[in-house]
């Protein structure tokens, strides 16, 4: 499943429009729509931190995770500091860039109300500039924020990876911003109209690598996950944990890693099997940070 996230139709209309995506009733305290053949879900958190977390929460617990789900949040950002979208990685200027889009790939997420960074992995190759996103509820202009460096503001986006990382692995999530000036509603409606081309490309990129992942993931033979299953339970582990604990032993086997090394390793110093879910969550999390 490819989760979307935004938080305002207005971003959003002209990917529903080209789509034919359905409004989806009853599953969901937000609004939700989804394409005809059930392998995407986009949902519209609202505006900041608060209802944006809540969104991505409620949304990832009641539908599950599996090895080749993405989350992609999208929206609107204001300039910060000194930004001119300049010096960049694959910036406007760069021959790096691949091809013209308004829209900006975020490589750092900085809360500003709790001074925490957040580094979602740029795995994949992706045709968008790359540049720092700050959040918080209060917007800071100029001299004001301190912030010297290239960078874009928003209300959700470190709220969303926060939210997301309970569910998510860095590098499943991805966080893309168009640059907007006090733009009103008609000016902000055309500027998402006219890059609906590069995030409708986009997504059909993620539902490409989305099924590669996933037969990938058939890559485990039947002892693999008879193994996978006992660490699973061994673990404690609830359905976001096991997503999670899935993903990292993928990661681990398609990069030539033995994945079973670290985790027996775990069982001779006696921290496996765990007391309870509390302990087993602070083993996995210990393992995905290595």
């Amino acid at each position: 499943m490819l989760y979307l996230f935004a938080a305002s139709y207005p971003e959003a209309a002209p990917l529903i429009r080209r789509g034919g995506w359905r409004k989806r009733s009853g599953r969901s305290a937000f609004l939700q729509f989804q394409d005809r053949e059930g392998k995407l879900l986009l949902s519209l958190s609202g505006s900041g931190q608060i209802a944006a977390a809540s969104a991505v929460s409620s949304v990832l617990s009641s539908e599950g995770v599996s090895c080749g789900d993405f989350l992609l949040s999208f929206g609107s950002a204001r300039r910060l500091g000194s930004f001119r979208g300049e010096g960049m990685r694959g910036s406007f200027r760069s021959p790096e860039r691949k091809r013209e889009s308004g829209f900006f790939l975020l490589n750092k997420l900085v809360n500003l109300d709790s001074g925490r960074s957040f580094y979602p992995d740029m795995l994949y190759d992706l045709p968008f500039p790359e540049c720092t996103g700050f959040s918080g509820e209060r917007f800071y202009a100029g001299e004001e924020s301190g912030i010297s460096e290239d960078a874009l503001f928003d209300r959700e986006s470190a709220a969303i990876y926060e939210a997301g990382s309970y569910y998510l692995s860095p590098d499943r999530m991805l966080f893309l911003r168009l640059l907007q000036e006090d733009a009103g509603e008609e000016q902000r409606n055309a500027l998402f109209t006219e890059q609906e081309p590069a995030l409708s490309s986009l997504i059909g990129q993620l539902q490409g690598l989305s099924e590669e992942l996933r037969s990938r993931a058939a890559l485990f033979s039947e002892e693999e996950e008879a193994e996978i299953g006992k660490l699973s339970a061994a673990l404690h582990c609830s359905l976001s944990m096991d997503g999670r604990l899935r993903q990292l032993l993928l990661y681990q086997k398609l990069s030539g890693e033995d994945w079973r090394e670290y985790w027996n390793a775990l069982y001779r110093l006696g921290e496996l099997p765990c007391r309870d879910k509390k302990e087993g969550k602070r083993i996995l999390e210990r393992a995905l940070s290595f």
